[in-house]
């Protein structure tokens, strides 16, 4: 039966919408049990079931699951991952040798990214700094590939067209990716030597959280509506009230 269903049809379908006879043999319908596709594969072990269910069917006997192994896929390299990213037509990042495609934002992720990207570039381009957005590539020195929402830098410098030394990214979270840009791409960023600052952009309610490298590690300040966000590795102060204007009335 799947995961969740309370009858216990034992994934059985009833054939032409009647009931399972009372006989010990089994119905003419599928005896195959539907597999999750995080367990797709081509290779499978049968295993044998026994069991009865009163009332309906008395007993079953050969019924058939399929237990499949996950597939094992081949890890992609930097220069593999570069040119199907030139062409490709949706972006991706690459993490350890594994292709992760990216969903699209919602709108009020998308306003929330926009505004720290516009905001930081107001500030920082007539010092000589960058803002960019999340167009715009980063590569860690092990070879991981991310678009922030929002990069700041001075001085920036490329390769294949990949910035290489940020000073801060910023990540503007969604429920659904909120573990992932915690986990995986804090601890990918963090490799980067230049990087001084991690910025999380909460969308549920106006909290920012810049985690700041120091000699001891990482240190966090949060900031709430009506503050001003200090961004220090290119000296930005951010309002969050300028962040997240208009952000209320956009779904997401």
């Amino acid at each position: 039966m799947e995961e969740g269903d309370p009858s216990p049809n034992f994934g059985l379908t009833q054939p032409h919408g009647r009931g399972f006879r009372q006989s010990g043999s089994l119905p003419p319908a599928t005896t195959i049990r539907k597999v999750p596709r995080p367990f797709i594969a081509d290779s499978f072990v049968r295993t044998r079931l026994r069991t009865s269910f009163a009332g309906h069917l008395k007993s079953c006997r050969n019924i058939y699951v399929i237990v499949s192994t996950p597939p094992i896929l081949s890890p992609v390299s930097p220069a593999e991952y570069l040119a199907k990213e030139a062409i490709a037509t949706e972006k991706s990042e690459l993490v350890d040798g594994q292709v992760l495609a990216m969903g699209g934002g919602s709108p009020r992720h998308g306003h929330i990214s926009g505004q720290a990207y516009s905001l930081g570039h107001a500030i920082l381009r007539p010092r000589g700094c960058y803002a960019f957005n999340s167009d715009v590539k980063v590569k860690t020195p092990r070879g991981n590939f991310f678009y922030p929402d929002a990069t700041y830098a001075c001085k920036p410098e490329f390769e294949d067209d990949c910035l290489v030394n940020p000073l801060a990214v910023v990540e503007v979270l969604s429920p659904s990716t909120e573990n992932y840009d915690r986990t995986t791409k804090f601890d990918a960023y963090a490799e980067i030597p230049s990087l001084r600052e991690i910025i999380f952009v909460e969308t549920t309610m106006p909290r920012v959280q810049v985690y700041r490298r120091d000699a001891d590690g990482w240190r966090v300040m949060v900031y709430h509506a009506g503050q001003i966000a200090s961004i220090e590795s290119v000296e930005l102060e951010l309002s969050l009230d300028d962040l997240y204007q208009g952000s209320d009335s956009l779904p997401g």
